[in-house]
């Protein structure tokens, strides 16, 4: 699935508390998709990178991408993301530090599963 959408401004918290910038997505249509972190590839003027998505957090229609090893500023420009395969669960957890270790954890996995240091 190919998902298009504008990149809006958030709260900054995956970046500043987590580490893991995200850009935060207006999609264009809705979609129908189960909560969860998937591997993506996010496209912007002409060129794929190997992503992270965030579909659902707070039981909410959030979509939010991270590029691995990249870092980029993304508002207000419109990105083309294909959505590939679940790497985990979304986890409701008000504990920070447990929170941040899930978050870290699923980047790894990304990465590996992608082939990336």
């Amino acid at each position: 699935m190919i998902v298009r959408g504008m990149v809006v401004p958030g709260l900054g918290i995956a970046g500043t508390i987590f580490g893991v910038p995200t850009a935060n997505l207006k999609l264009e249509q809705p979609i129908t998709l189960a909560s969860g972190v998937y591997l993506g590839r996010t496209s912007w003027q002409g060129t794929a990178y190997p992503s992270i998505i965030c579909y659902g957090a707070d039981g909410a229609d959030k979509f939010e991408v991270h590029i691995l090893n990249m870092t980029l500023c993304l508002t207000a420009q419109t990105l083309n993301v294909e959505i590939g395969d679940k790497v985990s669960e979304m986890i409701n957890e008000s504990n920070v530090d447990v929170l941040r270790a899930k978050i870290l954890a699923d980047v790894e996995k990304a990465k590996s599963l992608l082939g990336l240091k």
